[in-house]
């Protein structure tokens, strides 16, 4: 396992997050050097976040795999948002990463019910506390959930209750209607939702890449179009999904950028 000193460099989520790129999933600790490198040199992606498992969740993996997509991600020019699963209930296991000029940050979920927000604070402020450089990342689902799935009365309310009680420094929301009945229409309705809470915190707004199920691969020009839109209002884009998992029928996730 390589131990870095601090990084000159400020994190890259901590510097000019308006141009800043992310993309989920990432690559698997296993994946070529070269994979990680793509990202950045020929789709301009800054930041990865964890790899994906078939049929859904992050892939986990270990501490020492984990360190070892670290140095993959430094060696071609990327940062990384790791998942660790104990953060939630356990922050002090962030001991276990060293200080790297990869690591941008652990993400903590996907998609909350509110009931998870308290814990969601702890960890946010234990990890400020411990590794101030690291972001800890929360992804929000789309103004036209289901607000049971939701655990409040309305997206609205869902959005005030994370402001109030979680705080992020990052707020970032997916909102897939080129392939799931949606439009940009409602996308952006959502953007400016989020961005009415966000106030001057930066906002990453997802764009889907990929097929879905019985859903096709959004076009070009769809995504283009979704991508100019969401930057045009302020927002950072991020792409679903930059890496393809392993498995699976060939036609779910088809058109992921890349594939190991």
């Amino acid at each position: 396992m390589s131990t870095y000193e601090v990084d000159a460099l400020l994190p890259a989520w901590q510097r000019d997050w308006r141009l800043e790129t992310a993309a989920w999933c990432g690559p698997r600790a296993d994946a070529p050097v070269e994979m990680f490198r793509f990202a950045r040199e020929a789709l301009g992606i800054s930041i990865l976040l964890p790899p994906c498992k078939w049929g859904g969740g992050f892939l986990r993996q270990s501490v020492r795999q984990q360190c070892r997509a670290l140095d993959k991600a430094a060696e071609a020019g990327v940062q990384l948002l790791l998942w660790e699963p104990r953060l939630i209930e356990d922050v002090d296991c962030v001991a276990h990463y060293p200080v790297h000029p990869a690591l941008a940050g652990f993400v903590l979920t996907d998609e909350p019910h509110a009931s998870l927000f308290p814990q969601l604070n702890a960890a946010r402020w234990g990890l400020r506390e411990r590794r101030p450089e690291l972001l800890a990342y929360v992804n929000l689902p789309a103004s036209w959930t289901d607000p049971s799935l939701l655990g409040a009365a309305s997206y609205e309310e869902y959005l005030d209750q994370f402001a109030f009680i979680v705080a992020p420094d990052v707020w970032s929301f997916d909102d897939y209607g080129t392939n799931q009945g949606h439009d940009l229409d409602d996308a952006l309705h959502t953007l400016a939702l989020v961005q009415s809470r966000a106030g001057a915190s930066p906002v990453w707004a997802y764009v889907s890449t990929v097929a879905f199920d019985d859903r096709p691969v959004p076009s070009f020009e769809q995504k283009c179009d979704w991508a100019e839109a969401f930057r045009s209002r302020g927002a950072s884009v991020a792409w679903f999904s930059y890496y393809l998992p392993p498995g699976g029928d060939g036609i779910t996730w088809q058109g992921a950028y890349a594939t190991y």
